[in-house]
């Protein structure tokens, strides 16, 4: 996985990536909650955060410096870069970060390829849908830890259980619970208050 999709996916989970709710928000296909509306300017305003990061990193870099990213700025990204690296198209992404805790609400099509690629539980995720979780998540480091907490899709609840399983059972196993590395030389990420701050 390259640099870029393992930092937007992270963006995404962070957030992608608050305050538990009992049942996710309905909201308008395209239009966030957060205060700015995503833009292929704000995930351009990302790409350049990222690059920065980059640079840092390969110039040896020994004093730390923070950024942060906005919620906005994770939404755009998802939007406007991700449909590069994955087979979903997304339709609307709403994320909203709290210290130390997320929670998202995604529409999404998946293509009759990629859900067939998973014989047993491919077919019945081909097609539109929307997928809200929740969870936690702490880099310290240079290593993260992320824990999913709930997850509905189309307004079903789904057991935290079975959707590790699924992720495990893949051709390209996830462990969710499994400590991860944070990627070109990220040491920590500290969700807040909409915001999402990064020391590298």
């Amino acid at each position: 996985m390259n640099t870029r999709r393992t930092l937007a996916l992270c963006g995404g989970v962070f957030g992608m990536l608050w305050i538990v709710c009992p049942e996710p928000p309905s909201l308008a296909r395209g239009v966030s909650q957060s205060a700015t509306i995503p833009s292929e300017a704000l995930a351009a305003g990302l790409e350049r955060k990222m690059l920065e990061i980059e640079a840092a990193e390969a110039g040896k870099r020994t004093t730390p410096d923070t950024i942060e990213v906005s919620e906005a700025e994770l939404e755009s990204y998802a939007l406007y870069r991700l449909g590069e690296d994955l087979s979903i198209r997304l339709d609307s992404v709403d994320l909203e970060i709290r210290p130390g805790m997320f929670r998202a609400t995604v529409d999404m099509f998946v293509a009759r390829d990629l859900a067939s690629s998973h014989p047993i539980v491919g077919p019945l995720f081909e097609g539109r849908h929307t997928v809200f979780f929740d969870g936690a998540l702490v880099a310290r480091g240079g290593r993260g830890t992320f824990t999913l907490q709930r997850v509905n899709v189309d307004g079903i609840r789904v057991p935290v259980f079975l959707v590790k399983a699924l992720l495990v059972s893949l051709d390209e196993p996830v462990d969710l619970d499994a400590p991860f590395d944070t990627p070109i030389g990220i040491h920590d990420v500290v969700l807040v208050d909409r915001a999402v701050r990064v020391t590298y």
